[in-house]
């Protein structure tokens, strides 16, 4: 089912199909990005951790 733009109140609207708007492009960054920064709260804790604990 093609796409179609509906005019209301001088605003155009596009209408996408389910199938269509599900859709995207998974390029692996976001998931580099969470474990660095997953990496380097568990590491700065770390360091923490033996600064006022030890």
């Amino acid at each position: 089912m093609p796409s179609q733009i509906t005019k209301d109140d001088h605003i155009a609207h596009r209408v996408v199909p389910t199938q269509e708007a599900r859709q995207g492009e998974t390029t692996g960054r976001m998931r580099t990005v969470l474990e660095v920064s997953i990496g380097l709260a568990v590491l700065a804790g770390v360091i923490l951790w033996l600064v006022y604990f030890t």
